[in-house]
């Protein structure tokens, strides 16, 4: 760069053909998903992704990150992580630059939250003025006219103008609904007209929508299915569309974006819901049914204490409970709460929700339970559990109860497998084999294993030692690359369940993030006072949604590779119509 421009000084080596490949590991740049599928033997857009990572190397990252304005600089920063992780290629990266651009000539955001205009006073401070009724071709949307949730329900979110909030500028109501349709934390959205361009709005999204304030000059636009006023809906379970109150609590969830996909597979998702019952010995039960016994049974007795993953210095670890639902009936299931380093009882819940939205049904039933001091101390869990110190005393709250996550038994006999029915494969198969269901069920526990990044252990063990099953996954998220690799050399059979398929392809199509479906399930099932600050680690929320939705993306270009190569009719199986 010279004299404030940049200017070529040489070529180097100049390549006009993409690189060859065989699979899509060939097409790793600098062992980083390019986003670049092996198609027709060659790496698609991998010259445009390495020039753009160049550039970005060279030239954005130094310019950008040291002279960005105080208003974008948040923006700045969101674009350079995207560089980072090769998610842009050339032409969003430009419509990215000029929207920052535009942006920096508009009038900064209040650093104060929206300004609260005097509420329209009332007798008995009900909202006089509220109007509810459905917003004109707004898919659905309750809108409510002089209302606003002030202080409530805010979150932060990426391109924000306020550091408190998530404040959007939207060119017009169908551009909002549509920036409240690709969060899937937003719940509902108050508006009010831009300060400077007639028909625009300033848009403030908010993750909950329950009990409306009245305020003169807002108007609150509520997501179908979200609830609105003072009504209250039981959560929905988003894989069945069933309703359950596993946690005695209500809670407001907007549909995830594949809802409609989800619903046409509904049946099969329930034949494989029973199908998992029965392998496991739990004839007659469901997700739903498990959710209340697991929440709501009594506690008769503890057993079975295991320190964390490092050893007896680290608080928190798992123990065998036994639960009696109000019928009397027995229920042994495995309590875990655990903050790390090694293993996290929130792993095990995401794994769960992750599991169920993907429709493979390979982990056992997991839900969020808070254990009461009066409960812990009726099975002996306040002074000793095996030892004469309280292995959970530093995970306590001020009350004495303890959070974490409490995860159905297997009933039925399970021993030692000897080995995988699926094959390892270094490259792409030259030809695609029918598979069993032994093999399938292998298979789409690896799917689950490499979307959860868990490594597989190095003793198997499945249900009459032949099924696969998960139920202990408080390791997930933190696999090495390597074992990213090994696990998706089972993947080259290109033999893939097409439901899962559809799901991931809806989602990109959609342009919306399965990820933030699975952390709004999790937060939505934990005590608010766990719910706000999710990690793993050193692994933020968003760094976690961000990983998990690329390898959601690298699954669904391996798809995409062997589907070019062999079909589609050759590659995604159906799941078979008999159950048991």
């Amino acid at each position: 760069m010279s004299e404030g421009s940049i200017r070529l000084v040489g070529v180097g080596s100049l390549v006009g053909t993409e690189p060859a490949c065989t699979s899509h590991t060939d097409c790793q740049l600098e062992g980083m998903d390019a986003r670049s599928p092996c198609s027709n033997s060659r790496c698609k857009d991998y010259n445009s992704k390495t020039n753009l990572r160049n550039v970005h190397h060279y030239f954005l990252r130094p310019l950008l990150a040291s002279s960005a304005p105080e208003q974008v600089a948040h923006k700045v920063q969101d674009l350079l992580w995207e560089l980072d992780s090769l998610t842009l290629d050339a032409q969003q990266l430009l419509e990215k630059l000029l929207r920052i651009y535009k942006d920096e000539d508009e009038e900064k955001a209040t650093e104060a939250p929206h300004p609260i205009i005097p509420a329209v006073s009332s007798q008995h401070d009900q909202v006089p003025n509220q109007v509810q009724e459905k917003a004109p071709n707004v898919h659905g949307y309750i809108k409510l006219e002089n209302s606003d949730y002030q202080a409530k329900f805010d979150y932060p979110c990426p391109n924000s103008r306020a550091d408190w909030g998530c404040v959007l500028t939207a060119q017009g109501l169908e551009d909002a609904i549509d920036k409240c349709e690709k969060d899937l934390r937003c719940m509902a959205f108050v508006s009010i007209p831009h300060h400077s361009v007639e028909g625009w709005l300033t848009i403030f999204l908010k993750n909950g929508a329950s009990d409306p304030a009245a305020n003169q000059g807002t108007t609150i636009y509520i997501k179908p299915q979200s609830g609105g006023g003072n009504r209250v809906q039981p959560a929905v379970n988003q894989t069945t569309g069933q309703k359950h109150s596993a946690n005695q609590k209500s809670v407001l969830q907007p549909r995830p974006c594949v809802w409609e996909e989800l619903q046409a597979q509904r049946d099969m998702r329930g034949r494989r819901e029973e199908r998992l019952m029965r392998a496991c010995g739990w004839k007659g039960l469901t997700d739903e049914k498990w959710a209340s016994i697991l929440a709501n049974s009594s506690l008769t007795s503890a057993d079975n204490f295991q320190h964390p993953a490092g050893g007896k210095a680290i608080p928190g670890g798992q123990l065998t409970l036994t639960l009696k639902d109000r019928q009397d009936q027995v229920f042994k299931a495995m309590f875990m709460s655990k903050t790390g380093p090694e293993e996290f009882h929130l792993s095990q819940l995401l794994v769960y929700q992750l599991d169920r939205l993907m429709g493979l049904y390979q982990m056992v039933p997991t839900y969020s339970r808070h254990l009461r001091r009066a409960e812990l101390q009726a099975v002996g869990l306040v002074q000793t559990v095996g030892t004469l110190r309280d292995n959970f005393a530093q995970l306590k709250d001020s009350s004495g109860g303890v959070t974490g996550t409490m995860s159905a038994q297997v009933s039925a006999p399970v021993s030692v497998k000897t080995h995988l029915t699926v094959p390892s494969l270094v490259e792409l198969t030259q030809a695609v084999t029918p598979m069993g269901t032994e093999q399938r069920d292998d298979l789409e526990y690896i799917l689950l294993s490499w979307l959860a990044r868990l490594p597989l252990p190095t003793s198997l063990y499945g249900i009459r030692g032949r099924r696969l099953l998960l139920t202990k996954a408080d390791a997930a998220f933190q696999g090495s690359t390597e074992n990213q690799e090994k696990l998706l050399h089972y993947l080259h059979n290109c033999h893939f369940p097409q439901h899962l398929y559809m799901v991931l392809d809806t989602a990109r199509d959609r342009r919306c993030s399965l990820a933030q479906q699975v952390f709004q399930q999790v937060k939505s099932a934990l005590p608010p006072s766990h719910s706000q600050d999710l990690h793993i680690g050193q692994y933020s929320m968003e760094s976690l949604i961000s990983t998990m939705d690329r390898d959601m993306n690298r699954l669904l270009d391996l798809m995409d590779t062997c589907i070019d190569k062999f079909g589609k009719d050759v590659v995604l199986y159906q799941e078979a119509m008999k159950t048991g």
